[in-house]
């Protein structure tokens, strides 16, 4: 298996950073910058949103954490309504499809963890996916470390998939639900 697909399945096609499904342009990130001198191991290796990547560019975790999504919801107040030159206009468009990716808005300001941090140390150990039927209730679960979602929607078709976790036998919804549908 090459490295890219390695990359892709860590996190079964959703965005380490964000918990978004990777759109078709998505990149490989070094957690770790390479100018910091970082390898190129797969524990360094993230899928990320293009996007994403670009934002962050060469910075530290932390940095990018506190510097750049820390006061992101401060940003999206001072972006102008109506931007009067076409790099205004790009530049707010891609501020907030960012904020977007993280659910920050103006009055909600970015949590504070990223979507690998949030699943056991970046590990999917606990995550499962959980097919749901149209009154919320689980009708089946499979290992995320084992199934891609591909898989799991053909075998419960036609209900909603989710990724989630389980902790002591139980499927965690709510907070902790991860939205990975469509």
């Amino acid at each position: 298996m090459n490295i890219r697909k390695q990359v892709y399945q860590k996190y079964n096609g959703l965005c380490a950073y964000s918990g978004t499904p990777l759109e078709d342009d998505w990149e490989i990130d070094h957690l770790q910058p390479k100018h910091l001198g970082s390898t190129a191991g797969i524990e360094n290796l993230m899928p990320t949103q293009r996007l994403i990547n670009r934002y962050k560019g060469g910075l530290k975790l932390e940095d990018f954490r506190s510097w750049y999504l820390g006061g992101m919801h401060d940003r999206l107040k001072q972006l102008p309504k109506n931007p009067r030159t076409e790099p205004g206009r790009a530049r707010k468009e891609r501020l907030l499809k960012i904020a977007g990716y993280f659910g920050i808005t103006e009055n909600k300001p970015f949590s504070g963890k990223f979507y690998f941090e949030e699943i056991e140390g970046g590990s999917m150990t606990n995550a499962v996916w959980a097919a749901v039927d149209k009154a919320g209730i689980i009708t089946g679960i499979a290992s995320a470390t084992e199934y891609t979602k591909e898989w799991v929607e053909k075998q419960f078709y036609p209900r909603r998939i989710v990724l989630t976790e389980q902790k002591d036998g139980e499927c965690l919804l709510g907070e902790q639900l991860k939205e990975s549908t469509e």
